[in-house]
């Protein structure tokens, strides 16, 4: 079981996540508890609490910090009393209550104004706030499960480690992670520009260090791009490691689709990298247009970008991908909840952070009278 990396020393003290309220004011509390300590002599004296107001009706972007916790009642100790992280403390269960104050206490007298009603609340994005914990890459995967590297929605669903040491090695080639789509048609996509360091236009960026076996137990490499008539392909490359895996993609690939959008969609199982027997030991990846373009500048655009857990849509001719593909060019091509660096895709109630790190089966009752279920986002926004 995976540990909640809080350190308050280091500064890393806050959890992000996304609440969905009808109403403005309501109070959500979240807790980071040691599974351990909750089943021994030592009971909940150690469980941090961190407070938000949720400011808005609707999806609330919000970060609970736990380097200024807020007072609970300490079972252990039978008082109230404000508990900070303890460094020797391992937290590994989290968990949360939506419209805190409103409610009955242990003794069944109203606290605030109690609920009378049915309310539901949407919880999402839980991750921690500083960044991606080194051990979630590399963890192996569920049968299937996806890992989103960069998204086509939103910014919280990207792989954050892999922005930490972005790399042009010494091409001269600009990067814009926050670029217009030319096409009209994704919210998010990033540009790489080509320069001349080399005496001549190369265009590609690198992604080095998402950490060591980042793409083991994947079966494929995903990707959208949007090129300029000039470039007849696209090169990717698995880094790090003892020897590079390398895949350039051209059209007549057959894990390529035009998506009549200004916009392909590719899919590389990574057995058709070279040296695939490599990818354990690889810790990024690198992604432009292969060769060089002498004089002229280029700009690519790419979006949802993602390792798969299986390769099951790479189709075996062109026009059987052309088939089963979408061309509506509407947001990710599928959801991701495995391993993207979250302490969960899915929000929840009560949930530890197994090995694997599918926090929806992991989901349970903070408190007697409250369900936790996978939801549909009730704004139809995302999934």
């Amino acid at each position: 079981m995976h540990p909640i990396p809080l350190d308050a020393e280091a500064g890393d003290t806050t959890i992000k996540a996304r609440i969905w309220t009808e109403t403005t004011g309501v109070v959500a509390r979240m807790e980071v508890s040691s599974s351990s300590e909750i089943s021994g002599s030592d009971g909940d004296v150690n469980t941090v609490a961190a407070n938000v107001t949720l400011t808005e009706a609707g999806w609330n972007e919000v970060t609970f910090d736990f380097g200024q916790p807020v007072s609970r009642f300490v079972g252990a100790l039978g008082t109230e009393s404000v508990v900070e992280l303890n460094a020797d403390t391992t937290y590994n269960v989290l968990t949360m209550f939506v419209d805190y104050e409103n409610g009955l206490d242990a003794e069944d007298a109203a606290v605030g104004t109690p609920v009378t009603e049915e309310t539901v609340y949407y919880i999402d994005d839980i991750r921690v706030g500083f960044g991606d914990p080194e051990y979630y890459v590399g963890a192996d995967p569920e049968p299937g499960s996806d890992r989103q590297l960069f998204s086509a929605v939103r910014a919280a669903k990207d792989l954050k480690s892999q922005f930490a040491g972005v790399e042009d090695f010494g091409s001269g080639s600009t990067f814009d992670f926050e670029a217009t789509d030319p096409n009209e048609v994704y919210d998010r996509v990033f540009s790489v520009t080509s320069g001349e360091e080399f005496g001549v236009n190369v265009g590609f960026v690198a992604f080095p260090v998402l950490g060591e076996g980042f793409a083991e137990g994947y079966e494929a490499f995903r990707f959208k791009a949007s090129v300029p008539e000039i470039v007849e392909g696209i090169e990717i490359k698995l880094i790090g490691g003892s020897k590079e895996s390398a895949a350039v993609i051209d059209g007549t690939f057959p894990g390529v689709t035009d998506l009549g959008n200004g916009w392909y969609d590719v899919i590389v199982p990574l057995s058709e990298f070279s040296y695939s027997s490599a990818i354990p030991s690889h810790t990024g990846y690198l992604i432009g247009a292969p060769g060089d373009y002498g004089t002229e500048q280029i700009t690519l655009y790419f979006t949802d970008i993602k390792l798969e857990g299986t390769a099951d849509n790479y189709p075996t001719s062109l026009s059987e991908l052309v088939a089963e593909q979408s061309t509506d060019g509407s947001g990710d091509s599928s959801d991701s909840s495995a391993g993207s660096g979250l302490l969960g895709e899915f929000g929840g109630i009560n949930f530890e952070t197994p090995d694997g790190m599918s926090s929806s089966d992991y989901i349970t009752d903070a408190f007697e009278g409250a369900s936790v279920s996978i939801a549909t986002d009730p704004t139809d926004a995302d999934n």
